[in-house]
């Protein structure tokens, strides 16, 4: 009987290691199979990903070439002009300047005044 037992043994170990390497050879092809669809799916991501990055740079070149157009745009028609029937007039500003003038010549200026007509008609009714 004692040489049963190890017979019993080494059998029951070669099952076991049978076993085991039978399911190690399932989880390989499980594996295998995950890091196929994995790679496939990775594959699709960095075309996608190709694509919306070429879709960017066009968007990107867009708002520049809009936005050099605007700055163009702004150089020619300052917020002060308006354009009413295709010709340009100044918008004044609504607020006073702060500084007030008095009218007249500057100080250490000549005086200038209109002359007097010498002759004056004068309609009544």
């Amino acid at each position: 009987m004692a040489n049963k037992c190890p017979a019993n043994d080494e059998e029951l170990d070669i099952y076991g290691d049978r076993v085991e390497i039978d399911r190690l050879e399932k989880e390989k092809t499980r594996l295998e199979k995950e890091n196929k669809e994995l790679k496939k799916e990775n594959k699709e991501l960095k075309k996608e990903n190709e694509c919306l990055r070429h879709q960017f740079d066009n968007e990107h070149r867009e708002k520049e070439k809009i936005k050099n157009e605007y700055e163009r745009y702004r150089a020619r028609h300052p917020e002060t002009v308006g354009v009413k029937h295709g010709k340009p007039y100044i918008i004044r500003s609504t607020t006073k300047s702060q500084e007030h003038r008095r009218p007249g010549a500057r100080p250490g200026h000549k005086p200038s005044f209109r002359p007097v007509p010498k002759i004056l008609s004068v309609r009544y009714r």
